[in-house]
């Protein structure tokens, strides 16, 4: 393991060299005073002291930012080192999902169930744990050895209680919603998301719903939660004997699946599947929410290639409630033919696979670690694995959620070069609605995690680190020789009252060599109105291609960084006709020629806005692309 070298007023993470799992997780290393980061960019401390929340709120009627949000975009420069601090603790912890979520719960401002591991049940409603056999099924109960009998048991007896709590936290939001006449958990999440898919809304009694969210409930309930499964995903079955084929129970918020180390074929509604082992084709909605009636559902998988398949239903899709899988072992296959995949719409969604070469592929957006109010974790631990999406996803975080996607040792490929969504791998934004319906809305955090390998990256636009409209992005890949493609408006890149953050630790990387040279622009380090873009890579021999207004640039008032630390280093810069005579490389620019903005009721402070272009050590090259015109 290899530290971070100390630099000033930056970062921030342990390197990744042998993973970080079990005992090889690396400690990180915490970062160092923001006055060291004043000190390197003097310049900078004038300028986002002109930065105030309170103007975009007041300008926008916006409602629903996060605390955490407010407090970091009146002093931006905090943005880079808490992103950083906050990634650290992921890394650190993420052998615990419980410590996940109250990481990100914690950014949400709802932290609950303390330090450590929670509470183990709730002791004065021990009487209400009540189930039945269905069927034939006792005698198979009884073949089980005795000491998993009784560790599923007081799972399930946590389980229970902790979605008592969860009920409390879904039943004010459902009477609110119950006046729609809506009776699925389909139709819930199409008109809970209708602020976030919708430009302009005609109906707006859903704006009001994420006011009744108690999100400490919930984040409660999804650590009790998170404990009990991932002591069920760490039962040894060893002594499980072949004969063992399933058994199933019924308690009052649903049914309860015990499947044996064979080869089984799962499908259904449950609140708690458990399977012991084989390769295994789970069918249908999974780990999916049903609404108030049955908040949450969870599933531990303990070994096994198997194939999560769930076609036209849900799979890991938090509506009102808590879903979460956990997967032991084996390469995996996590498909989806819908959006929301890994998703949270209050509620929590949790993936958590801990070893394999896997495959997760959504055909829609919203999905692999997104959320609105709540908290959308995917985290998988080691193997080199796949990711598919479309659309606000990859670590999405809209209006009061928090959006992870957390990836261990492996190298990995996000999207492809015929695929590059939007809004993807640490992007986040609210809704603006200033020239719709009035109803504008904050954003929330959006963050990619990658500690290792040597990976790809494809986006469109507004990712790898992006933030729009009152939300904040922030993306890190600690080590690895990566290749990162994005069209324009990423890497580092923030606009409209937005924080966005991009980080790459080491490696010799390339930066958008397959990007179309004829659409790139907006790119690597900028910020446009009153947004603070940053971008860092820490060493290596790196290659950055880009179009103009590109590596650092501070826009209409924004600031943008762009700051390459150490390596021979070259640029190519391809003067497309977008945005076609704008300045590159560290410029402060003001509004394009022909264009202008609205009425503007409160001063633009000057010295707001500021472009930085470093690059402090090894050789430079820069080369010109010139397009006819």
């Amino acid at each position: 393991m290899n530290a971070f070298p100390a630099v000033p007023g930056l970062v921030l993470l342990a390197a990744m060299v042998t993973g970080c799992t079990g005992s090889n997780a690396p400690s990180g290393t915490e970062p160092l005073n923001m006055m060291d980061l004043r000190s390197e960019f003097p310049s900078l401390d004038s300028s986002v002291k002109k930065m105030d929340h309170r103007v975009a709120e007041i300008s926008n009627g916006a409602r629903y930012l996060l605390p955490a949000f407010r407090v970091l975009y009146n002093d931006p420069l905090q943005y880079p080192v808490f992103g950083g601090r906050l990634s650290n603790l992921f890394v650190r912890d993420y052998h615990q999902s419980e410590a996940l979520l109250h990481h990100a719960f914690m950014v949400l401002g709802a932290p609950a169930g303390g330090w450590g591991p929670p509470p183990g049940g709730l002791q004065e409603n021990e009487n209400e744990f009540r189930f039945h056999f269905t069927g034939d099924n006792s005698n198979t109960w009884e073949s089980l050895p005795v000491n998993i009998r009784t560790l599923v048991l007081d799972a399930m007896k946590g389980i229970l209680e902790a979605g008592r709590i969860a009920s409390e936290f879904t039943a004010p939001i459902g009477r609110m919603i119950s006046e729609y006449g809506l009776n699925n958990a389909e139709l819930f999440r199409e008109k809970l998301m209708e602020p976030w898919k919708h430009r302009q809304l005609v109906e707006f009694g859903t704006l009001d719903l994420a006011g009744e969210a108690d999100l400490r409930k919930l984040s409660f309930a999804s650590r009790l939660m998170a404990s009990q499964l991932q002591k069920l995903a760490g039962m040894d079955v060893q002594d499980v004997g072949a004969g063992f084929r399933s058994c199933f129970m019924e308690t009052h918020m649903g049914r309860v699946g015990i499947f044996g180390r064979g080869n089984d074929t799962i499908t259904g509604d449950w609140c708690l599947v458990i399977d012991l082992g084989g390769d295994d084709l789970y069918a249908g909605t999974m780990a999916s929410p049903s609404g108030t009636d049955r908040p949450f559902a969870l599933v531990a998988d303990l070994g096994g290639d198997d194939t999560y398949d769930s076609g036209e239903g849900y799979l890991v899709n938090a509506c009102m409630g808590i879903g979460m899988l956990m997967d032991v072992s084996g390469h995996d296959q996590y498909l989806s033919g819908k959006e929301g995949m890994v998703s949270a719409c209050y509620g929590t969604a949790l993936l958590y696979d801990m070893e394999g070469d896997d495959l997760y592929s959504c055909d829609g957006g919203y999905s692999l670690g997104a959320a609105h109010v709540g908290a959308g974790i995917l985290a998988d631990l080691t193997g080199d694995d796949r990711y598919l999406s479309g659309d606000c996803s990859q670590g999405y975080g809209g209006t009061m959620g928090l959006g992870l996607l957390l990836d261990g040792a492996g190298s990995d490929r996000y999207n492809s070069i015929r695929h590059c969504p939007s809004f993807v791998q640490g992007a986040a934004r609210g809704r603006w609605a200033e020239a719709t319906d009035g109803h504008s809305l904050g954003g929330g955090l959006g963050i990619l995690v990658d500690c290792g390998g040597a990976d790809e990256y494809h986006a469109g636009s507004f990712s790898q680190g992006a933030g729009y409209f009152l939300g904040g992005g922030f993306f890190a890949d600690l080590e690895g020789n990566d290749r990162y493609q994005a069209e324009s408006h990423s890497q580092g890149y923030a606009a409209h009252f937005a924080l966005g953050a991009f980080y790459d630790q080491s490696g010799d990387d390339r930066y958008n060599e397959r990007t179309d040279p004829l659409k790139i622009t907006q790119i690597l380090g900028g910020g446009r109105d009153f947004s603070l873009g940053f971008f860092l890579d820490g060493e290596g021999d790196d290659r950055y291609h880009f179009g103009n207004r590109s590596t650092g640039i501070g826009d209409l008032n924004g600031i943008g960084v762009f700051w390459d630390r150490d390596g021979d280093d070259s640029y190519t810069w391809h003067k497309n006709r977008v945005n076609q005579g704008s300045a590159s490389m560290g410029k402060t620019i003001g509004l394009t020629p022909g264009t202008g903005t609205g009425p503007r009721l409160f001063d633009v402070p000057s010295g707001n806005r500021l472009g930085i272009f470093r690059d402090d050590q090894g050789i430079r090259m820069v080369t010109e692309n010139h397009f006819e015109k």
